[in-house]
């Protein structure tokens, strides 16, 4: 769901789509954790407390770790959006997906 994400303004989107890379709000930095058992864990910061850290991990699960279990973390300062996007879609799916993001209201999911 896009819907609230400025994707209105066409610089934005095309600055978040072009270059995705290039400004990543901290809310959007994955973080890298290695704990004491030997996991290793990625995701987002979805809360952070002294007591614990609440993971959004990729496919929509979370997790709970507490900063005792953390040996080392790094965050990085990349975007989760592929890079090269409209490098291997043709332009007219580029003016689709164009007129897509500018529209303001969520356009209902269809089963493929």
């Amino acid at each position: 769901n896009l819907t609230g994400s400025n994707r209105a303004n066409l610089d934005y989107v095309l600055e978040n789509v072009l270059a995705p890379s290039a400004v990543v709000s901290k809310d959007y930095l994955i973080n890298i954790f290695n704990l004491d058992d030997g996991r290793v864990i990625s995701g987002m910061i979805k809360d952070e407390t002294p007591e614990s850290i609440l993971i959004a991990l990729p496919g929509g699960s979370e997790m709970q770790v507490s900063p005792k279990e953390v040996t080392s973390r790094q965050e990085l300062n990349q975007s989760l959006m592929p890079a090269g996007l409209f490098d291997v879609i043709p332009i007219e799916q580029v003016s689709d997906l164009i007129k897509y993001l500018e529209s303001p209201e969520q356009v209902p999911l269809t089963p493929l």
